[in-house]
């Protein structure tokens, strides 16, 4: 009868991974890499919290999903990034507020003075 091999160095590795064909930008490959896995411990148990791990990250990346792919091909596409269309839009925003606070400050002049025209107007009249 053969003995098993016994190796407490013993490590494994595995990759899932999934290519998901994208109109515009090609494919995306997201993959999970389970590294470091004690086969003399409870594998199942390592497996299942390495699993459990992924489905938080890619939940995360799920969120970002659109703004990371134009990170990554605004300079091939020679396109805005998702980032430089926020920025340009705060900048925008912040354009506008300033006119705002320029046109509600030249409103209020106006409506401090327009009682006081106006009562001019009606006196020249009578």
């Amino acid at each position: 009868m053969t003995k098993p091999a016994v190796n407490k160095d013993l490590r494994v590795s595995l990759t899932l991974g999934l290519t998901i064909p994208v109109e515009t930008y090609g494919s995306v490959k997201p993959s999970i890499s389970i590294l470091e896995i004690d086969p003399s411990g409870d594998v199942e148990a390592q497996v299942e919290l390495a699993l459990n791990a992924a489905v938080v990250g890619f939940a995360k990346i799920d969120e970002n999903l659109e703004t990371l792919l134009s990170e990554i091909i605004a300079p091939i596409t020679n396109t805005p990034s998702m980032k430089t269309k926020l920025d340009t839009l705060d900048e925008d925003l912040k354009k506008v507020k300033r006119n705002i606070t320029t046109i509600a400050s030249k409103i209020r002049s106006m409506a401090e003075t327009l009682p006081v025209a106006a009562a001019q107007v009606i006196e020249e009249k009578e």
